[in-house]
């Protein structure tokens, strides 16, 4: 008798925690389970604001944590001009990565992991030591900032193939974030990442490339912008964590459900070298 009640006390426990979910996130939850596209926040909430799509997102981030699965990173989406203006929005955004988004370079994913495959290069940036006061500038910056490294961005676009989010719902949606691989690190010592071209190959063959600095100034512009944007909201970055900067270069986007994405996928970062992952 007291082993059944014991039971019913963590079905309704476990119950209580999941009824906290709001129904987005828990639609979030179920399309990741089920391997299944979601439909847009604002399908059901056209009216819904940026401030209240990052609510939607802390809730997600909660059921992760509960989960298991902590924040070891972010990334920033809409850095560049040219992504804003797509996007009709005037400023960046931001998810978190979670443990279990990293492959090491050189390794693969698999392709039936994806609801729909994005691929993009970018720099990405790791912080050496917890930020722990208002920074202003790049130079106060520097001295949180542990190395650079090249790095490739894979969302999976769980909305669909005729489905165009706005930046609203990419928030919301923890701006789709699903897994990301980042190269050998450098100090940020005696060049400014900014200068850095950054090119996204495709079975060793150009795909596409871009000036780092396209991403508001370049790398380090994103990172005090996103430590501003934390700070504003009482968080801040950590000793460890990594910062996914956005790209410059063409994105290359699963047109088809059918369409063969099995191949090797690099990023170039000049300076800072080279990233690879094969999707097979």
């Amino acid at each position: 008798m007291k082993r059944w009640l014991c039971v019913c006390l963590l079905v309704s426990l476990s119950a209580g925690c999941q009824g906290r979910d709001s129904v987005y996130v828990k639609s979030l939850l179920a399309g990741e389970q089920t391997h299944s596209f979601v439909e847009p926040a604002t399908s059901e909430r056209p009216d819904l604001t940026l401030e209240q799509a990052y609510k939607e997102q802390a809730g997600y981030v909660r059921a992760q944590r509960r989960a298991g699965r902590e924040v070891v990173g972010y990334k920033v989406a809409y850095t560049s001009t040219a992504s804003q203006l797509r996007a009709r929005i005037d400023t960046p955004v931001y998810g978190r990565l979670f443990e279990g988004m990293s492959v090491p370079n050189g390794g693969s994913v698999v392709s039936g992991g994806f609801r729909r495959f994005v691929v993009e290069a970018e720099v990405a940036v790791t912080i050496g030591r917890t930020i722990d006061e208002p920074i202003e500038t790049v130079d106060q910056l520097l001295p949180y900032i542990a190395t650079l490294h090249p790095a490739l961005e894979m969302p999976d676009a769980l909305f669909g193939f005729d489905v165009a989010p706005n930046a609203v719902d990419m928030v919301a949606a923890n701006t789709a974030a699903y897994r990301y691989a980042v190269g050998a690190g450098i100090e940020p010592v005696g060049f400014d990442p900014a200068d850095l071209e950054v090119a996204l190959f495709t079975d060793r063959t150009r795909y596409s490339t871009g000036p780092a600095s396209d991403c508001l100034g370049g790398p380090l512009q994103v990172v005090l912008w996103l430590v501003q944007a934390l700070q504003a909201e009482g968080e801040t970055l950590e000793a460890g964590q990594v910062v996914l900067t956005g790209t410059p270069a063409r994105t290359i986007i699963q047109p088809t459900p059918d369409s063969d994405i099995a191949r090797e996928y690099t990023a170039d970062c000049g300076a800072l070298g080279r990233v690879t992952v094969v999707v097979r």
